[in-house]
């Protein structure tokens, strides 16, 4: 099935369909941000766009702080190359913090506790160290903070927005924190209004064609600001059209080393479903209730095409992985057949550990 021409550039765009980076840290740099509170799918997100990675270097990366796992754009987890994140944090963090003021104060949490707690944090993790949430809450503790009810969400909060901590590599399974100091030290390499230019540059860079709704969506910022940011950078893009609405989008590559591949596994928290805020021409309306459950886990999607045509899950049992598939109707011989290779390349990420696919209709009754 071939993409229709949107979606086929988005694909592209989005390093899906074509791959034009060799290392973790270069793929993360061109997406901007990865929405990355999923941590395996989002390992995921970055090893479908770079050929022949593996779990493993996605892994690696995070060690070799190449890439950065932090709160972010619109105040969810996202992987930033380490050069972006201080630019990005403080065109961004300003916007997210206010929403949270009024929990804050309902939680007695004031600008010198927070102060406290974030310097209980240096004093805790200086030196190189990495601490759990559990061992890092106590630090806090220790200081002076209370660290009852709702708080410790806020205080992790700040700290992360504020630049102080990020999320460093996982002790077996368990996540830890540590300074961002130590894990991505530097300066900003944007400020203010070229900021701005900048995060816009690489949404529609790697995110096109988009609208401005799009970006201000995926952003985090309002619609005037997003629309300044546009205007600074217009020049450099072209408009196109696709069904009588205007989409920006930066000039054409070459397509030479597009991949052949037909479907696509996409973890739920992907940028090509998610980074934008029409998503109907990627998932059917009608089983849009597939992709947003009611528990807020966006659920991995099977691509065909450009479009959602089912579901997928995974359970990892002992040295093997059994792929779940649903399809949204019958698939064809031909999606079948392309199906299977995606799940081959999953695998390949993984390890190369054997797997037991199982394939189930599934039907969606929208909302």
């Amino acid at each position: 099935m071939r993409p229709p021409p949107l979606l086929a550039m988005r694909l592209a765009r989005q390093q899906i369909a074509r791959h034009d980076f060799q290392t973790v840290g270069e793929v993360a740099a061109w997406m901007g941000a990865t929405q990355a509170q999923d941590y395996a799918g989002a390992k995921w997100s970055l090893g479908l766009r770079l050929p022949g990675a593996a779990d493993a270097d996605i892994e690696r990366a995070i060690a070799d702080r190449a890439i950065v796992r932090t709160t972010s754009l619109r105040g969810t987890l996202h992987f930033l190359a380490a050069g972006d994140v201080r630019w990005i944090l403080k065109l961004l963090a300003p916007r997210v913090m206010p929403r949270f003021a009024g929990a804050c104060r309902a939680a007695g949490l004031t600008e010198s506790e927070f102060a406290k707690s974030a310097a209980a944090m240096v004093w805790a993790l200086e030196g190189g160290r990495c601490l759990s949430r559990t061992e890092l809450l106590t630090a806090v503790e220790s200081g002076g903070v209370s660290t009852a009810g709702t708080r410790p969400n806020y205080l992790l909060y700040q700290a992360a927005l504020d630049g102080v901590i990020c999320h460093a590599t996982r002790r077996s399974k368990e996540f830890t924190f540590a300074l961002l100091d130590e894990w991505s030290p530097g300066v900003c390499a944007f400020d203010g209004d070229e900021a701005s230019a900048e995060l816009a540059r690489r949404y529609f860079q790697s995110h096109s064609p988009a609208t401005v709704v799009d970006f201000a969506r995926w952003s985090g910022q309002s619609l005037t600001a997003s629309k300044a940011a546009l205007g600074t950078i217009e020049r450099d893009l072209e408009r196109v059209t696709f069904d009588d609405v205007h989409y920006w989008t930066s000039p054409s590559k070459t397509d030479s080393n597009t991949r052949e591949e037909a479907a696509y596994l996409l973890p739920g928290f992907d940028e090509y479903s998610l980074g934008y805020a029409d998503r109907s021409a990627v998932i059917p309306s009608e089983q849009m209730v597939a992709l947003t459950p009611k528990n807020g886990i966006f659920t991995p999607l099977v691509v065909s095409g450009g479009r959602a045509i089912g579901t997928w899950g995974r359970v990892i049992v002992r040295d093997s992985v059994m792929v779940d598939t649903r399809p949204f109707t019958p698939w064809t011989d031909e999606q079948e057949r392309a199906v299977e290779g995606a799940v081959e390349r999953y695998r390949e990420f993984m390890g190369g550990i054997p797997y037991t696919p199982y394939q189930e209709s599934i039907t969606v009754i929208p909302e």
